[in-house]
């Protein structure tokens, strides 16, 4: 079986009056353990951390074409769904104030290629299949797979698609664990195409879940699913108009961000929905015409990027409540920044790209700027995943043609 294991890789995709810039002397600003297995040839990644610093993963097979394992740290690893599939472990929630177990997610590969979306608890190891959809939840007449797409890391709710043969999808929601997928109540019988792109972090009857669903001409129509007594309810947002909208998370107070496109002008610009009634707020990024929201938190900001005239892209945190903009200025060796997290702290995590093409892992407050990770054993070390309070990162680096995985420390 070909590996799951590759890379990391940040996609870009990617508008605000006020903007304040903020220079701060470099300085390291991590420490790195490395976590998961050892192998003397196989290359082992970090996926996921949480907010008690225990980091999740996958590592590759000691066998040519063997399977990949999935892992906790201190270096567990996890039992696959069935014998000889191929996993990786993608996400690992906080740990419930209940005392109840970690939940891990990730994917489990059959050898004929059928992925399954897979859940384990870290304290039992207990793999469990979160299922596609079945008639009225009975298990009689069910899709033929499934795939997550977003999650709730403090409640470990899960959202994604289940999809039929013909590679149709519905939007369906997990109960954290429950191998039944809930369908959303207005589309029970159709194939609603939606993408989940955001899960809040309420309670699940509370629950609220950002898509990204078909629209007219090939674009993309954004739709809040909440879920109430009488189950869950999808309503449209409001797009300005003559443009299309993509939304990328959804906070507890059921503020919605993303970014909208005006298609005559080719111009992609942050958006801000206050409720799922209100029309959005752009940011008019003075200089910077072409930006894109990537991340939201609680406290209703938002990691932007943007483009920048030397073909690179810059970071800034957005308070749109307040119009408020601070733009992240790198050293002059920096000519790219991709963001990689956004903690409850405001604390960015960022990916950097130096004259010489090398990137290096970095986090940025207001107070502090720019701080660099230094690297590990002489190698640069790429951020992969930060958790929800911004005291830990999830890291990997190379070292001897390996990829090492490390969990980061932060000040």
């Amino acid at each position: 079986m070909a590996s799951l294991l590759k890379a990391h890789a940040t996609t870009l995709m990617t508008c605000g009056v006020l903007s304040v810039g903020l220079i701060a002397p470099l300085a390291h600003a991590a420490t790195f353990q490395p976590v998961g297995p050892t192998s003397a040839t196989a290359s082992s990644i970090a996926q996921s951390v949480n907010s008690t610093g225990k980091v999740v993963g996958a590592i590759g097979s000691d066998t040519p074409g063997g399977p990949d394992r999935a892992w906790v740290d201190p270096g567990v690893a996890l039992t696959p769904l069935n014998s000889g599939d191929s996993c990786r472990a993608n996400s690992i929630s906080n740990e419930p104030s209940t005392g109840s177990p970690n939940r891990i997610l990730g994917v489990c590969t059959a050898p004929s290629g059928l992925a399954r979306v897979t859940t384990w608890s870290s304290g039992l190891n207990n793999p469990t299949e979160d299922k596609p959809l079945s008639l009225l939840g009975t298990g009689l007449l069910p899709d033929t797979s499934a795939k997550a797409t977003s999650r709730s890391r403090v409640t470990g709710f899960t959202a994604g698609q289940s999809l039929n043969s013909a590679g149709q999808a519905t939007s369906v929601v997990w109960n954290q664990g429950n191998a039944v997928a809930l369908a959303l109540l207005d589309v029970p019988l159709v194939r609603d195409n939606c993408l989940p792109v955001g899960v809040n972090n309420q309670a699940f009857n509370n629950l609220a879940i950002a898509l990204n669903c078909p629209g007219p001409g090939g674009t993309v129509t954004p739709k809040l699913a909440t879920n109430g007594l009488l189950g869950f309810t999808v309503v449209n947002l409001q797009v300005p108009t003559n443009s299309h909208c993509e939304l990328v998370a959804v906070n507890t107070q059921r503020q919605v961000f993303g970014t909208c496109l005006d298609p005559a002008t080719s111009k992609s610009t942050a958006a801000y929905w206050e409720t799922p009634s209100s029309a959005p707020k752009l940011l008019n990024m003075s200089g910077h015409p072409a930006n894109q929201a990537k991340f939201a938190n609680e406290l209703g900001y938002v990691a932007v990027t943007y483009q920048l005239t030397s073909g690179g892209f810059g970071a800034a945190l957005w308070q749109p409540a307040a119009s408020r903009i601070w733009f992240v200025t790198p050293p002059a060796n920096i000519t790219s920044l991709a963001i990689v997290a956004l903690a409850s702290s405001n604390r960015l995590l960022l990916d950097q790209t130096n004259t010489a093409q090398i990137v290096n892992g970095a986090t940025w407050t207001v107070e502090n700027g720019l701080q660099a990770w230094g690297s590990y054993q002489g190698q640069p070390v790429q951020g992969i995943d930060m958790d929800s309070s911004g005291s830990y990162a999830a890291a990997t680096a190379t070292v001897a043609g390996k990829v090492v995985a490390l969990r980061a420390i932060l000040p």
